[in-house]
C-alpha cells in the first residue's frame, strides 16, 4: 500500500511538473513592459554591461513598486554600481563584472543616483586622460590603482567622512554616497537567484524582467569586431536588433571560440515562442547557409539607440536600442532574476 501511495504521489508530481510547464503562454505581453523601461544608456568604451543590465533591472524593479515613480525621474548611476563592484573585485574591476558581486555590493553599499555620479564611458588606463593620471596615479599599491582606473575613483573614498571627502575635491562622491543610503528606502532587502530558461519565461510571463548573460559570437550579433575574424556581418540586421545563432560549422562558431571570450549582458523583457529568424551563415567550407530558428527573447540593450536596433519594432512600434536573440542562443548563457523587499 505503501509503495501505491508512492507511485502514485510521483505520478502527480510528474503530472503537476508537465501541466505547469504546458500552461506557459507561447509569448508574453512584451509591449505591456515597455511603460516599466527606462531610457536606453550606452556603455561606451568600458565593458559594463553587466552594471548596465543589472542598473536596468533594478530600476525596472523600482517602477513596477512604486508607480508613482515615472521612468524620466529614475535613472540609477552605473558609475556607483561599478565602484562598490571594483571594491570586491580581486581583478580590480577592469575586466568586467559578475551580476552576483555587483548584487553583493549594492546590498551593502546602496545605489545612488546617475545626477550625483554621472557615468563615464571612456576606458581608463596608467597614460590617459590626464584626469587618471591624477586620480590613480599616487596611488601606492597595484590593485587600488586597478580599482581606480576601472571605476574611475579611488577606492579609498569610500572609508573617508563626508568632511574629509569635501576636502579634497570630491563632493560629489559624497552626495553619491547619501544617495545610495537613501535609495536603500527603494530598494529594500533585495534577494537574486540565477535561473533556468524555463523560469526565466516564467518571470516574463509574469511582467518580471530578467537579465542574459551570454558569450558573444560575433556573427550572430553581426557586431563589426567579427570582419577581423573573417566572419560575416550583416548590418541590416544589426540596425534591426537581431541576434541570430552561432552554429556548428560557421565560421562564426568556430573563430569567435578561437580568440578571447567575450561576455554580453543584456535585459529580457519578454518571448514569443513562435517568431522565426531567417538569417545566412557563413560556413567553413565557404558555402552560405540560410537557416531559420524559432522563437526569440526580446531584450533592452546598453549600445546607444542610434546603433544597434535603431530601427527595431515590437509589433507596430519601433523601439531604438532594443532588439531580440533567439532562444536557442540564449539557452547557452545565465538568467539571473530579483526581487525587491518590503
Amino acid at each position: 500500500m505503501k509503495l501505491l501511495i508512492k507511485t502514485i504521489a510521483l505520478i502527480f508530481l510528474i503530472f503537476t511538473a508537465f501541466g505547469a510547464q504546458a500552461a506557459l503562454p507561447a509569448k508574453s505581453d512584451t509591449e505591456a513592459m515597455l511603460p516599466y523601461m527606462t531610457a536606453v544608456k550606452n556603455q561606451g568604451g568600458r565593458s559594463l554591461c553587466t552594471v548596465f543590465s543589472f542598473t536596468a533591472l533594478l530600476e525596472s524593479l523600482i517602477l513596477k513598486k512604486f508607480p508613482q515613480i515615472k521612468p524620466k525621474q529614475l535613472d540609477l548611476s552605473e558609475q556607483w554600481a561599478q565602484y562598490v563592484f571594483a571594491l570586491k573585485s580581486k581583478s580590480g574591476g577592469g575586466s568586467g563584472a559578475f551580476l552576483e558581486d555587483i548584487f553583493t555590493q549594492v546590498k551593502k553599499y546602496g545605489i545612488a543616483d546617475e545626477q550625483y555620479l554621472p557615468y563615464d564611458g571612456t576606458l581608463w588606463s596608467a597614460q590617459s586622460p590626464q584626469l587618471s593620471i591624477e586620480r590613480c596615479g599616487p596611488l601606492k599599491d597595484v590593485m587600488s590603482q586597478r580599482r581606480c582606473y576601472s571605476s574611475h575613483y579611488s577606492p579609498t573614498l569610500i572609508g573617508l567622512d563626508d568632511t574629509k571627502l569635501t576636502d579634497l575635491g570630491y563632493e560629489d562622491f559624497a552626495q553619491a554616497r547619501a544617495s545610495a543610503q537613501q535609495n536603500f528606502e527603494l530598494i529594500g532587502d533585495i534577494k537574486s537567484a540565477t535561473v533556468s530558461l524555463q523560469k526565466a519565461k516564467e518571470y516574463l510571463a509574469k511582467g518580471i524582467p530578467v537579465v542574459l548573460k551570454v558569450r558573444v559570437y560575433f556573427g550572430s550579433w553581426n557586431h563589426a569586431a567579427g570582419k577581423q575574424y573573417g566572419i560575416d556581418i550583416d548590418a541590416n540586421q544589426y540596425a534591426k536588433g537581431v541576434v541570430t545563432y552561432p552554429d556548428a560549422g560557421s565560421m562564426d562558431r568556430i573563430m569567435s571560440e578561437k580568440n578571447p571570450v567575450a561576455i554580453h549582458s543584456v535585459l529580457l523583457i519578454g518571448y514569443d515562442d513562435t517568431v522565426p529568424v531567417t538569417y545566412n551563415r557563413l560556413m567553413k567550407d565557404g558555402t552560405t547557409k540560410q537557416l531559420t530558428r524559432t522563437g526569440v527573447f526580446y531584450f533592452k540593450n546598453s549600445w546607444s539607440k542610434q546603433t544597434f536596433g535603431k530601427n527595431f519594432k515590437l509589433g507596430k512600434k519601433t523601439v531604438p536600442g532594443f532588439g531580440m536573440i533567439v532562444q536557442d542562443y540564449a539557452a547557452m548563457g545565465q538568467f539571473f532574476v530579483m526581487s525587491l523587499g518590503e
